[in-house]
């Protein structure tokens, strides 16, 4: 049975190339093909293409992050709809969530590359093989066998290079430093009258000293008798609240 492995992007295209290998081991009555150029760098062989999509009985078509908005990957998706038909048809979700899976793709029956989800497709993929198909016990223990080798060619599919990367937990545990110091540094202790500063702690200054030289005399309140409570010029005392005029 040929099978056409629909890909656009470089992650995508090292997904296509692990399933091509892999797929003709576990169902060796499988012909996967995939084309090697990819649309960005020139023309793919639209005729070639035509050709095998026309002799194709399923289609996987390989999905990535980067290209789930691809319009090559829905002009594949559809003439694989038309020459094959839905149910044939296989999204493959590398490293992309199920609820993002949306518009025309979302009408086929996905599977996510993972062991299970992997192993389902290959099981529709055996029963369209008809005579061909292998019995259920040797096709588990060909897929057992060989998921293994799948598993690491994913695992070797280069990181997105447009995601950010995940920042280093030192980064993260230094940057809440630098902010409690921040806050720390900004606070103001009106009891003791001194005053810090972002980049470093300032000399000790009074209160009078940072409020302005209309208060630098404090004089004895005649109301509660607390000395050096009382601005000179007039105003609060500091000790009682009551306001005295100078």
């Amino acid at each position: 049975m040929d099978l056409f492995i629909s890909w656009s992007g470089q992650r995508s295209r090292a997904v296509a190339a692990a399933l091509r290998d892999w797929i003709p081991q576990v169902l060796q009555a499988v012909r996967p093909w995939m084309s090697e150029e990819d649309i960005g760098k020139g023309a793919r062989g639209l005729d070639e293409i035509a050709q095998q999509l026309e002799k194709s009985k399923a289609g996987i078509i390989c999905l990535t992050p980067e290209n789930l908005g691809s319009t090559w990957i829905a002009f594949e998706a559809g003439a694989l709809s038309k020459a094959v038909g839905k149910p044939c048809i296989i999204p493959y979700l590398f490293e992309i969530e199920k609820t993002q899976l949306t518009g025309p793709l979302s009408q086929f029956q996905y599977a996510v590359a993972e062991k299970d989800d992997t192993r389902k497709a290959l099981c529709r993929l055996n029963d369209e093989l008809r005579d061909q198909a292998l019995p259920k016990d040797r096709f588990e223990a060909a897929f057992e066998m060989w998921w293994v080798k799948l598993d690491e060619a994913l695992r070797r599919v280069p990181p997105d290079e447009t995601k950010p990367r995940p920042r280093e937990e030192r980064d993260l545990l230094e940057e809440i430093l630098e902010l409690i110091r921040g806050i720390s540094w900004r606070a103001n202790d009106e009891t003791t009258g001194r005053v810090r500063t972002q980049r470093g702690r300032a000399p000790e200054l009074n209160i009078v000293e940072r409020i302005g030289p209309n208060l630098e005399e404090l004089g004895t309140c005649s109301t509660c008798g607390a000395e050096k409570s009382w601005p000179k010029t007039g105003g609060k005392c500091k000790a009682c609240g009551a306001y005295i005029y100078g």
